[in-house]
């Protein structure tokens, strides 16, 4: 088993004992997707995010402080705009988080194992940084974010985050992140 398979299962564990109506929203595996990046791969494998006609509201329902987990078709959708508006030139990065302030976490879906990058136009960040040094790792960091009490829903399925926790653990999975040193 692969260490992202073993981080999934451990995150739905959670989700399933202390959020299972969350677990549920998530669409179900999408097992037809080829996809070259083997970690991306495994996370639609194991759910397809989140629809977002469920999101009516800046924070309801996320994955992470940086959005929600899109299906893998929205996933298109954003990448195929990207190219279209050629924001990131030749670059084909593929968004896997983002929030409905339009911020994205994005992968270079050319390489096997790309880091985990950050988009967001509304912190003046127009061009990706590093917030992740794999995909493997940004899951690690959420795992632990969540295990620990850094991320909780509220009772209205909002995710109440303690930053300076989140900087931390993101830290300590990521040393060489620009994005959490700053």
């Amino acid at each position: 088993m692969k260490k992202i398979e073993f981080l999934l299962i451990q995150l739905e564990g959670f989700y399933y004992l202390n959020y299972p109506d969350v677990l549920n929203l998530y669409n179900p595996p999408d097992n037809d997707i080829i996809f070259r990046n083997d970690s991306l791969l495994e996370i639609y494998k194991w759910r397809n995010g989140i629809n977002n006609i469920l999101l009516d509201k800046i924070g309801q329902y996320e994955f992470c402080s940086f959005g929600h987990l899109l299906s893998f078709e929205e996933g298109e959708k954003y990448a195929q705009s990207f190219i279209n508006e050629n924001i990131f030139g030749k670059k084909k990065l593929f968004p896997i988080i983002a929030s409905l302030a339009g911020d994205f976490l994005i992968i270079d879906s050319t390489i096997k194992n790309s880091k985990v990058y950050i988009y967001s136009p509304n912190l003046f960040i127009t061009k990706p940084i590093e917030a992740y040094s794999s995909v493997e790792n940004f899951i690690e960091t959420i795992y632990e974010c969540f295990n620990r009490g850094v991320y909780k829903y509220d009772n209205n399925r909002f995710l109440v985050i303690d930053a300076e926790k989140e900087r931390e653990i993101s830290i300590k999975y990521n040393p060489k992140s620009q994005f959490w040193k700053e």
